[in-house]
């Protein structure tokens, strides 16, 4: 298996222990030559841009900007971290950008999460395999104690920590999501659900 992954921006091949960075809407429409959404920290920095946010086609950043300032290229940066992690998180992105070998070798050798392996087998496949995906929008941010008894009482549930509001759950089926929805309101919550979790593109 050979590691690769290209820069969205300049095209040079990421260092398999890179930190990387999700370009949002924004940069994509100030860089229409971008394939895909993963860029390495290099064209980050050096392409730099201050937001004319009066200029026509301006796409606000993902965050409200607690400025009065105005925002720059930085609040257009919706996520990072280490190259692998994010190459999982988004492989619709890496896929396009060069690390189909790489996904393929993590999903056959059984190395993800399975709520990124069955994210990750719907890019490779076009197909949602024996696993499929839902990921339920909270009212409110659970407490620790919440989900410890959501984690216990449904061992398939994934909370992400940097979007501690939603919830995602496994099911070859309906059938936990119902059973998901059901505990989620005896809690107190007002869930609502989005099938198939189509954020993450």
């Amino acid at each position: 298996m050979t590691w690769r992954l290209e820069c969205c921006l300049c095209g040079q091949t990421v260092g398999a222990r890179s930190l990387v960075y999700v370009l949002d809407d924004e940069w994509l429409r100030l860089n229409t030559h971008a394939i895909g959404r993963l860029a390495c920290s290099h064209c980050v920095a050096t392409r730099a841009f201050d937001c004319g946010v009066d200029t026509a086609g301006h796409v606000p950043p993902p965050q409200p900007v607690g400025s009065d300032h105005g925002c720059d290229s930085w609040h257009h940066l919706p996520d990072h971290g280490l190259v692998k992690a994010m190459v999982w998180e988004y492989p619709e992105s890496a896929v396009r950008q060069g690390a189909r070998e790489y996904l393929e070798f993590a999903v056959e050798k059984r190395r993800l999460p399975l709520v990124l392996m069955a994210r990750a087998n719907r890019v490779l496949t076009g197909e949602p395999g024996l696993v499929e995906e839902f990921t339920v929008v909270l009212d409110r941010e659970p407490t620790h104690a919440e989900v410890d008894a959501l984690c216990r009482s449904h061992p398939r549930c994934h909370i992400d920590g940097r979007r501690v509001s939603e919830v995602t759950v496994l099911s070859q089926g309906s059938q936990a999501l119902t059973r998901m929805l059901h505990d989620l309101r005896r809690l107190g919550f007002a869930p609502a659900p989005l099938t198939l979790s189509d954020r993450l593109r």
